[in-house]
């Protein structure tokens, strides 16, 4: 998945960004904000797909 920073528009002075994703909108934000929201979510896919490639491994360690 790719994740698309966008400028969304200013509001209250603040420069906001959308994360979007295959015309998903994620997440709106400051730079700041858009920053940690990607932060967070590339951990929680990688830790995800390490625990579905440790499933599989003691899947096939017990056939």
């Amino acid at each position: 998945m790719t994740l698309k920073i966008t400028y969304a528009g200013t509001m209250r002075g603040q420069k906001l960004y959308t994360v979007t994703s295959e015309g998903d909108r994620f997440f709106t934000g400051t730079l700041d904000e858009v920053k940690r929201f990607i932060l967070i979510h590339n951990t929680k896919v990688r830790e995800r797909q390490d625990a579905a490639d440790a499933l599989l491994l003691s899947i096939r360690a017990a056939s």
